[in-house]
Parts: structure tokens; C-alpha cells; sequence
């Protein structure tokens, strides 16, 4: 039985927020023991919405941002469908360097 449980809150950066990271965004943010720390997309149109909704998180264009913070725990990606067929860089780099973080 585990009984040295941190109550820290879980830091999590949110990753693509065109289509679903907004809902994955609000999910985060509402969730007890989580905390949204950062909101990345390429949109800065999207950002400003997404900054005024979350005024507690950090906003970013750069992918390295987020995984450069040693503050977060986790990211999640939320990658648009047409990315999905046909990858492109920051997507497909970011479990691998968050995988290579976390073994260190």
C-alpha cells in the first residue's frame, strides 16, 4: 500500500488547441489534483482566446517552452486530423523528448 502520496497537483501542458484541445484544456483545468500550466499552438489567435480562458496557465508557440519547464509533469498533444496522415515535427518529437526527460 502506497502511503507517501504527494499533494502537489499534477502540472500538465496542453498541446494543439485547435479541435479537441480546448475541450482537453477545460478538462485539465477543472480536474481536482491537476493544474493547467501551459496552453502551445502555432495560432496566436488562438492563444489570446485560450489565455483570457485560462488566465493561469502560460501561453506559447514553441513546443520547447513546454518541455523545457521542469515544472511540468506531463503534455498532452492534441494533433489536428490532417497532421495525423501525414506528421509533422513538434507532434511526433514530443513523446519521444518527454519519454527521454522522464528517464532521467
Amino acid at each position: 500500500m502506497v502511503t507517501d502520496v504527494s499533494r502537489d497537483p499534477v502540472r500538465i501542458g496542453v498541446v494543439g488547441l485547435n479541435y479537441w484541445g480546448p475541450n482537453l484544456a477545460r478538462n485539465v483545468d477543472r480536474l481536482p489534483g491537476a493544474e493547467l500550466t501551459w496552453c502551445c499552438d502555432l495560432d496566436d489567435k488562438i492563444l489570446a482566446r485560450m489565455g483570457a480562458q485560462f488566465p493561469d496557465a502560460r501561453t506559447t508557440t514553441e513546443l520547447d517552452d513546454v518541455l523545457a519547464d521542469d515544472s511540468v509533469d506531463a503534455v498532452i498533444v492534441a494533433t489536428s486530423v490532417s497532421t495525423r496522415s501525414t506528421p509533422s515535427s513538434w507532434p511526433r518529437r514530443c513523446p519521444l523528448t518527454t519519454c527521454s526527460a522522464s528517464a532521467s
